[in-house]
């Protein structure tokens, strides 16, 4: 199973994607997927990082619950973010993924109401952050 495969399981999200692990296998020497996989390791130790330093220093002001959604939809902008070839960042910043844990909508009208969510991150994004908040309430 691939660890895209096992990511998007623990998020609860069906996987359509294919994320793009190489564009050199041609040459032999480099091994992609590996490459991508230490990438995400590393990406989700940082993530859990600051997620926990963050919280700990009150600058997101979220409780443990809602920091463990925070873990989760920084996770899922991070694949996202490599099956598109952007910065996380880019998908949806971390203020806009706060403002929707703290607005905890429950369908796409409710999540049109929050920050940094219009018509066109809606589209791309709003049935998916939903499932991923819904799932932890």
């Amino acid at each position: 199973m691939s660890l895209r495969k096992i990511i998007a399981g623990l998020l609860g999200i069906e996987d359509n994607s294919e994320i793009q692990y190489s564009k050199g296998y041609n040459n032999g020497y480099n091994d992609g997927y590996a490459k991508a996989k230490k990438e995400f390791e590393e990406q989700y130790e940082i993530i859990d990082n600051e997620s926990n330093e963050d919280y700990e220093n009150g600058l997101h002001e979220l409780n443990p619950k809602e920091d463990k959604i925070f873990k989760k939809l920084k996770s899922w902008r991070y694949l996202k973010a490599q099956n598109t070839h952007i910065k996380p960042y880019m998908v949806l910043k971390d203020e806009y993924l706060i403002a929707a844990i703290k607005a905890n909508p429950q369908n796409i009208d409710e999540l049109k109401n929050v920050k940094g969510f219009g018509e066109k991150n809606i589209e791309k994004y709003g049935k998916e952050i939903i499932k991923i908040i819904n799932k932890e309430n």
